[in-house]
């Protein structure tokens, strides 16, 4: 009776979590995963499960173990560079990092969070901490392992960003870490649900169930306020600003191979710190495609008589002087994106009459 009580205790924790961050019908159906787990009748269902999904990994890990252990190693050891020092005081200050990401600082990885600013709103922020708080008192007061474990899962689901001994420079990586907002979740619907259900306490009859729904509805619509804020607003602006519009460059691609040229006489010239010329592919429809054209490899095209389009980068002065001396009847022009800060030439050379 005792640990059915506490198992039951435990996935009223992780349904209010899963409840606010991921819906009512997510929460039943996650609900229903773990009370199933719980149940011996069905463990054989979900260890077939388990290894359907190792199957694949392993698959990979015993034919290519180089590349899927690549990443592992030189973030763990000195594969790839000397560790910046001692391994227990790193992983010590990476703990500490990671674990400052829900309300202080998430990193600076900025096509994944807003840079060095909390992962959490701080509502959901608030009610982490207070989750967290009510966890350790119920755990010092019950001695619950399920209380223990929901604090304790938070740094093992985040250690993949916290082994990164090697570059700890990339601690906190929120994609690394991702697995931690579950228990985040859970342990902020916990304090959600704690904090009503003491002002329904507090208070006789309707007037207690009115102010518990009252704050919740505040709490919930500050929280969703903030979010959209922080993703649609905030970030979109920083990750506009940021990213390169290989977009631009795929449709001026397409633009140009649907009329006067193809996709195959489309190059667009590298410079350092710009556009992945693989993706202008990609956006131009031909994924899979690599436009990249090397300065030097700029002259081999003097005898082409197809109609060229080269996409250069705005401060790439000497390609655009060697395309001009090249092809003295291509035509120049200016790029003008939406951001500012992304501009880019466009230098067309139409179709040329084979010399005699």
């Amino acid at each position: 009776m005792l640990l059915k009580r506490e198992v039951g205790g435990v996935l009223d924790h992780f349904e209010a979590g899963i409840r606010e961050s991921f819906g009512v019908h997510a929460a039943g159906r996650f609900r229903l995963q773990i009370a199933s787990a719980v149940n011996h009748q069905h463990w054989r269902s979900h260890r077939f499960e388990g290894r359907a999904i190792v199957v694949p990994l392993a698959h990979a890990a015993l034919t290519e173990p180089d590349y899927f252990l690549e990443r592992v190693l030189t973030r763990i050891t000195s594969a790839e560079q000397p560790l910046p020092g001692p391994p227990l005081e790193i992983l010590v200050g990476n703990i500490w990092n990671a674990l400052k990401m829900f309300n202080w600082d998430s990193g600076d990885i900025w096509v994944i969070s807003l840079m060095h600013l909390p992962i959490l709103d701080w509502v959901t922020g608030a009610l982490f901490l207070v989750g967290v708080v009510l966890s350790i008192v119920r755990y010092a007061r019950d001695r619950s392992w399920l209380d223990l474990f929901l604090l304790l899962s938070i740094p093992l689901w985040m250690a993949p960003s916290i082994l990164s001994l090697a570059f700890p420079n990339e601690n906190p990586a929120p994609n690394r870490a991702a697995g931690a907002m579950i228990p985040a979740f859970t342990l902020a619907g916990f304090g959600l649900a704690s904090i009503l259900i003491g002002i329904r306490q507090a208070w006789p009859r309707r007037v207690g169930l009115v102010a518990a729904g009252g704050t919740g509805l505040l709490l919930l619509t500050l929280a969703g306020a903030n979010n959209y804020r922080m993703q649609f607003q905030d970030f979109m602006t920083v990750y506009r600003a940021r990213s390169l519009n290989t977009g631009d460059a795929g449709r001026v691609v397409r633009g140009f191979a649907e009329s006067v040229g193809s996709y195959e006489t489309a190059h667009v010239v590298p410079f350092p710190f710009w556009m992945d010329t693989r993706l202008v592919a990609f956006q131009a429809g031909r994924p899979g495609i690599d436009y990249a054209l090397k300065p030097e490899d700029i002259q081999g095209l003097a005898g082409e008589t197809a109609a060229q389009l080269f996409l250069v980068n705005i401060d790439d002065v000497e390609s655009m002087t060697q395309l001009e001396e090249l092809f003295p009847t291509g035509v120049a022009e200016r790029f003008v994106a939406a951001v500012e800060g992304h501009d880019f030439w466009i230098y067309f050379v139409p179709q040329r009459n084979p010399t005699p």
